[in-house]
């Protein structure tokens, strides 16, 4: 968590977000891998292979290396 930009709210209990409930990453690490976890699963299940075939233009383009 140290390397990412983190916000993580419990809107039920405070609907105006005013309290950011991962600004204490040892308090929030399991509901954050927990969350984590859920969105990979999601982004695996609706974008599937990330390889950039969704992306427009040529492939070159969209190359790392």
């Amino acid at each position: 968590m140290a390397l990412n930009d983190l916000e993580l709210y419990d809107t039920e209990t405070d609907p105006g977000e005013l309290h950011h409930v991962a600004s204490n990453p040892e308090a929030a690490r399991e509901q954050v891998m927990r969350m984590n976890a859920r969105l990979n699963r999601l982004l695996a299940k609706e974008v599937g292979v990330d390889d950039g075939r969704h992306l427009p233009g040529p492939a070159r383009f969209w190359r790392a290396s």
